[in-house]
């Protein structure tokens, strides 16, 4: 999830450079915007893998598939 979400602001970031119309101080408020938006993702995933753990005990901070351990746990 944290790779989607970092890969959908590079392209935001990357189509915002390439926009001409945009004056420097618009492009720096439309980066921080960007920045923020991904901090929060970070957050929201951060929330989601601690309700995890309250609620099944199980570390899914490093699982390269939590869904799927989530699930074998679950059966």
């Amino acid at each position: 999830m944290e790779e989607e979400i970092n890969n959908l602001c590079q392209s935001a970031f990357l189509k915002f450079v390439m926009d001409s119309r945009l004056d420097k101080n618009q492009f720096a408020d439309v980066y921080r915007l960007i920045l923020c938006l991904e901090r929060t993702a970070d957050y929201a995933v951060n929330i989601a893998e601690e309700l995890v753990r309250l609620n099944t005990g199980m570390d899914i901070r490093h699982v390269s598939d939590p869904v799927q351990a989530i699930a074998k746990t679950a059966s």
